[in-house]
Order: structure tokens, then C-alpha cells, then sequence
């Protein structure tokens, strides 16, 4: 199953944002940002690939600052098991 990665450049803005998504029904886990997505302050939200819809429209209703970016996981692939989207 792929994955989305949401990744800030702030702990706190990833901690708000997820809590945001449990709020919305997704279910979401805090992870290591994986170094393949190059961003982010070392943490990330990651959540059902999905979800991707519903996770834009969060990210658009809040104000979470430093968003670094979407990313697909495909933790099955060889190589590039992390795109951005």
C-alpha cells in the first residue's frame, strides 16, 4: 500500500497538522522524515495515499507554516520509494 508523507519544516506545525487530520477522521502517524524527501524539520505526518484529497483540503483550511511538501511512499520500490507529489 503507498503512503502520503506531509512534511513541515516545524515540529509543531506537524504536531497541529496531524491532530487536524485525526480530527477529520484520517488516520495518521508522526514518523522520521525520510531523507530521501530531503525537507522538513525531522518529523512528518504520514497517512493513506487515500487520503490525499482530504489532507490538501486541511492543509488549505489552517495556517501551518513551513510546509515542505507532499510526498508518495512506496515502501515496496527498490528505487525512488520517496517522490514528491
Amino acid at each position: 500500500m503507498e503512503n502520503l508523507i506531509i512534511a513541515f519544516r516545524s515540529r509543531s506545525s506537524t504536531m497541529r497538522y496531524a491532530a487536524a487530520l485525526r480530527n477529520s477522521g484520517i488516520a495518521v502517524k508522526i514518523i522520521n522524515t525520510p531523507r530521501e524527501a530531503g525537507a522538513g524539520c525531522g518529523i512528518s505526518a504520514r497517512c493513506s495515499l487515500d487520503s490525499y484529497n482530504t489532507a490538501r483540503s486541511v492543509l488549505a483550511s489552517g495556517n501551518y507554516q513551513g510546509f515542505a511538501g507532499f510526498y508518495r511512499e512506496n515502501p515496496y520500490a527498490s528505487a525512488g520509494r520517496i517522490v514528491p507529489m
